[in-house]
C-alpha cells in the first residue's frame, strides 16, 4: 500500500468515507474516541455534557471538530500503516496532544484561548495547510456534537 502524507490522508478520508448521512455520527464517535473517558470521573462526564450545551462560538466548535477529526485519522493512519514508519511516533505524539487538549477543554480544565493555541500548535506539527483545515471545518459545518 502506498504511504502518503497526513494531509492527503485527511482529504481522502473525509472525501471518501464521511458522507452527508454519517458526518454527524462520525463527529460524535470521534469525540468519544479522542476524549480519554477512562480517566474521567462521573463529575467530568457531567462537565463535558454541560460544556457542550454551553458552547455558543462556532470557532470553538470548529477547533474541537478539527481536533477530533485529525485525532481519529492519525490513529487510523498509524494503526493501518498508511504512513512511513519514521513518522509514526510523531503522529502518536500529536494524537496524544490533541486528545489531552480536547479533554482538558471539555472537562473545563482549560478555556477557549488555551484550546485555540494548543490545538493550533498540535496541528502545526502535522504541516497541514489552511486549505485542508478549511475543508475539514466546512465538511462538518452545521453538525452538532452530542455528548
Amino acid at each position: 500500500m502506498e504511504k502518503r502524507n497526513i494531509e492527503e490522508l485527511v482529504i481522502d478520508y473525509i472525501d471518501n468515507n464521511i458522507t452527508e448521512n454519517i458526518k454527524e455520527d462520525f463527529l460524535n464517535a470521534a469525540i468519544h474516541f479522542v476524549v480519554n473517558e477512562e480517566l474521567c470521573s462521573r463529575e467530568d462526564i457531567m462537565r463535558i455534557k454541560y460544556r457542550f450545551k454551553k458552547i455558543k462560538s462556532n470557532d470553538v466548535m470548529d477547533y474541537v471538530k478539527m481536533g477530533v477529526t485529525y485525532g481519529y485519522i492519525l490513529y487510523r493512519a498509524v494503526l493501518f500503516h498508511l504512513v512511513d514508519e519514521e513518522f509514526k511516533s510523531k503522529y502518536c505524539e500529536v494524537l496524544m496532544k490533541i486528545s489531552s487538549e480536547v479533554t482538558k477543554f471539555v472537562t473545563m480544565e482549560s478555556d477557549e484561548e488555551e484550546l485555540f493555541t494548543n490545538i493550533r500548535l498540535a496541528i502545526s506539527n502535522l504541516y497541514i495547510s489552511d486549505e485542508c483545515n478549511s475543508k475539514v471545518v466546512s465538511k462538518f459545518n452545521g453538525c452538532e456534537i452530542v455528548y
